[in-house]
């Protein structure tokens, strides 16, 4: 019994600091900061309890990854036409 609270209060600890972590990357999008890595940060905390957040996590580097191609691809063409 006091194992399952103990689980339980630790699933509510990690629930807490994950939303409070994704909350400041969110508040930190507008003002300076590392705002989607603090997102992430948050979501690999609440990765280790949560199903949903996991799943959440990889969609996010997935789309993360493509954009990042994309920019550097631009800045690539750019670059080669400046020269």
């Amino acid at each position: 019994m006091i194992r399952f609270i103990i689980n339980k209060f630790l699933k509510l600890i990690i629930l807490l600091v994950g939303v409070f972590i994704i909350i400041l990357g969110i508040v930190m999008l507008f003002t300076p900061g590392q705002g989607i890595a603090t997102i992430i940060i948050g979501l690999s905390i609440l990765a280790t309890e949560f199903t949903w957040a996991k799943k959440l996590k990889i969609i996010i580097k997935k789309n993360l990854k493509n954009k990042t191609k994309i920019i550097k691809s631009y800045f690539r063409e750019r670059n080669d036409k400046e020269t």
